[in-house]
């Protein structure tokens, strides 16, 4: 057995701060599956907008199929999803539906946040790879969410917080892999 054995890492933090690349990284490293966030609200996405009832209720019924076959994969899998969650009520339910996706496979959870200073989530949203995978890229609304709340931490799980202002997502994802190590030895 692993050491990341039916093991369930989500990753949040702001759109911008390197999710996705370091959990690629931190998929590879510890033989996981993916799920970025992407994956969920694309669909929705690209049917309707942010602001419309059906975009939010589509993203759901997706987390809910995309859970439902987790649920009957191996026990022995690993997951590495990402996300960006703020500490609000609708936000702080949708980290509910892991919770529970992790006890019902009777997985290890951990939560792991990532963030990075405001300039440098300023810079990383001007990266045009974002603009061309219609990512999040608008600066002023960055500000206003960074502003008006702070990135969702769940008093119920593990967490593991680190600040990826100055790493490369390979450093990120080791630094994250040895707090998910350390952790399991408490």
């Amino acid at each position: 057995m692993s050491d990341f054995e039916n093991t369930m890492v989500h990753i949040n933090g702001w759109p911008g701060s390197g999710k996705l690349t370091i959990g690629r990284k931190l998929a590879g490293m510890i033989d996981a599956r993916m799920v970025d966030e992407h994956l969920i609200s694309a669909p929705a996405d690209m049917l309707f907008s942010r602001r419309e009832t059906l975009n939010r209720t589509l993203r759901i019924d997706i987390r809910k199929a995309v859970f439902s076959h987790i649920l009957r994969a191996p026990r022995a899998m690993s997951f590495v999803f990402t996300d960006s969650l703020a500490d609000h009520p609708q936000d702080a339910a949708t980290f509910e539906n892991y919770r529970e996706l992790a006890e019902r496979r009777r997985a290890r959870l951990v939560a792991v946040v990532v963030d990075c200073s405001e300039e440098e989530n300023l810079r990383r949203l001007k990266l045009q790879a974002r603009d061309e995978r219609k990512k999040f890229t608008d600066p002023k609304r960055m500000r206003k969410l960074r502003d008006e709340h702070k990135l969702l931490r769940s008093e119920r799980v593990e967490l593991v917080e680190i600040d990826v202002t100055r790493l490369s997502a390979e450093q990120a994802a080791e630094a994250i892999a040895k707090g998910l190590r350390a952790n399991r030895r408490h």
